[in-house]
């Protein structure tokens, strides 16, 4: 029996999956299982098959429909198996009939289990990770158990490029894993974005590792990938397909070597759209390569990325307050101006440059603006 609690967030649970469903004209069973464990461990079947035809009823796609067709426990095998006295062929024979159902149930348990381990708050972060610095394994324990739901969305991403979703969501928790091991808490950004990158490197590694029958080098997918991006950004650009002198001189690869890959992508890539934008929040593509040691450059796409969270911010300030907030701050060059150097700039007085940029920075600490850049700093 449900309580009034239950039902008063299976209601706003459902509100919230059919908004995106009306909009998107297609909504996806793993994202409606995750919603209802949020308000329950122990999934109403019934209650989510019933949604589900509501929403075919209406024309609406929903894909992976069939993971509610079971409630068969993945250990049914042990507790319903027709004959305690079976021989080994037949226990074989009996396991491969009944795969279709309980793998489809294995992820549903592994889905919930996930959804039990409480999110950390931003502080709550910091004290863990400062813990996992000093070496408690608990700490680290604690760190990844509470960012295995960020694993599961990312991997969702990458359905239908050649690798079944249990088998993302591992390698997704192999990149967690290694993130977990080398986070430096004094580098300035949180964990979850830390995590990310390490846990995208993972998955698009394996899927060139696993996905293809030809199995190609990781860096000529790298090289192919790049291609691929360079070919999406042109024609958003220019509204047209590159010529291959035009992928040459952007790439700065010989128009040889362009042909070459044409070829690999398709004879031999079986995801050639893996560099699409996945939506307004996630303005990175699907492909996102991080060496293994290159921590370095792992720090400058982070930081590339903050730089455009702040570009994207301040482009909702007036051009005046862009401007003054610029050389503040010395976003540009890194050099800090004071209100006096700014007033001589603009010809105004110090009092008038300090007022300026006291009305940009409360637009600035809004909610609204604030959270695209809030990620990135544990002072956010």
């Amino acid at each position: 029996m449900l309580t009034e609690q239950q039902l008063k967030k299976y209601g706003e649970a459902i509100r919230k999956l059919t908004k995106i469903a009306i909009r998107d004209k297609v909504l996806d069973a793993y994202d409606i299982l995750e919603s209802f464990l949020e308000v329950d461990y122990e999934v109403d079947h019934e209650a989510a098959k019933a949604y589900v035809k509501s929403l075919q009823d209406a024309k609406i796609e929903v894909k992976n429909a069939n993971i509610f067709d079971t409630d068969i426990d993945p250990v049914f095998i042990e507790e319903a198996s027709p004959s305690k006295e079976m021989t080994e062929e037949e226990i074989i024979d009996f396991y491969e009939k009944s795969a279709s159902y309980y793998v489809g149930d294995s992820l549903r348990l592994y889905l919930r289990d996930a959804g039990r381990f409480k999110l950390l708050t931003l502080e709550e972060e910091i004290a863990v990770a400062k813990e996992a610095e000093r070496g408690s394994r608990d700490a680290k324990e604690t760190l990844i158990k509470s960012n295995l739901r960020l694993v599961i969305n990312i991997a969702k991403r990458y359905q239908g490029r050649g690798l079944e979703l249990m088998d993302l969501i591992q390698e997704g928790n192999l990149g967690l894993l290694k993130a977990a091991e080398r986070f430096d808490i004094y580098k300035g950004y949180r964990f979850t974005t830390y995590a990310t990158w390490w846990i995208k490197q993972a998955i698009t590694r394996a899927l060139a590792d696993k996905s293809r029958i030809v199995r190609l080098p990781v860096h000529l997918v790298e090289t192919i990938n790049k291609l691929k991006r360079q070919i999406i950004l042109f024609e958003q650009d220019f509204g047209r397909s590159p010529t291959v002198k035009e992928l040459s001189e952007s790439l700065g690869i010989e128009e040889k070597r362009i042909l070459e890959l044409y070829y690999y992508i398709h004879a031999f890539d079986s995801s050639p759209s893996l560099d699409i934008y996945v939506g307004e929040e996630d303005d990175s593509t699907l492909l996102e390569f991080i060496p293994y040691e290159g921590i370095d450059v792992l720090d400058e796409v982070i930081f590339s990325s903050l730089k455009d969270s702040i570009e994207q911010v301040l482009d909702e300030l007036t051009e005046r307050e862009e401007n003054i907030i610029r050389l503040r701050f010395g976003i540009d060059d890194g050099r800090y101006r004071t209100l006096e150097e700014v007033g001589k700039v603009f010809g105004v007085t110090r009092e008038r440059i300090r007022q300026i940029e006291a009305k940009a920075l409360r637009k600035l600490k809004h909610p609204t603006r604030a959270r695209k850049l809030k990620n990135y700093l544990f002072n956010g």
